[in-house]
């Protein structure tokens, strides 16, 4: 459960980071405008903080995976047997 639980927060991060940068590359220069509505010069650029965004995901990522690791642990403890005893 728990590595599963990670490779799918791995890949969900970096594809959301993905398409996160994509858009900012591809919409931000086309939507930049001045007052009168002609296009910006010079062309705005896209600065993106690869350092916050690491960051940023490494967590998420640790975070999910804490979470799967402490379901795997409680569904260890768990006894089925007992369970189905019990109703």
């Amino acid at each position: 459960i728990v590595l599963e639980d990670a490779v799918l927060a791995v890949l969900a991060a970096a594809i959301g980071i993905g398409i996160g940068v994509a858009l900012a590359v591809l919409v931000l220069p086309a939507i930049a405008f001045t007052e009168t509505g002609e296009a910006a010069v010079p062309r705005p650029s896209v600065a993106i903080p690869w350092v916050t965004m690491t960051v940023l995901a490494a967590a998420t990522v640790g975070a999910i995976v804490l979470v799967a690791a402490e379901r795997a642990r409680g569904a260890a403890r768990a006894s089925i047997a007992a369970e189905l005893r019990a109703r």
